[in-house]
């Protein structure tokens, strides 16, 4: 397993003898990361407004983008909250 995973995480690992100690700290790191990107990725749909010289599908294509980067990390947002972020 150790020959799979990078450098820095062979870090978090080193001292635990048992697998199941090895997965429960690595979920653990990969949580508060998600956590953290998350939240970078919910500020940043907070703060988008469409510039007058960009299409209305420039626009929506990049909210989309940013609403499927939450998705890829299990942090959904619900249709209502999008649509109000949309058209503030």
């Amino acid at each position: 397993m150790f020959a799979t995973i990078f450098a820095d995480l062979l870090i978090k690992g080193h001292d635990l003898i048992h697998s199941i100690q090895i997965w429960e700290r690595l979920a653990n790191h990969f949580n508060t990361v998600s956590l953290a990107r998350a939240m970078d990725i919910k500020c940043m749909l907070s703060t988008v407004l469409k510039d007058s010289n960009q299409s209305m599908d420039d626009f929506l294509r990049g909210m989309k983008q940013i609403v499927d980067s939450l998705a890829s990390i299990w942090s959904l947002i619900c249709d209502i909250d999008l649509v109000i972020l949309t058209i503030k």
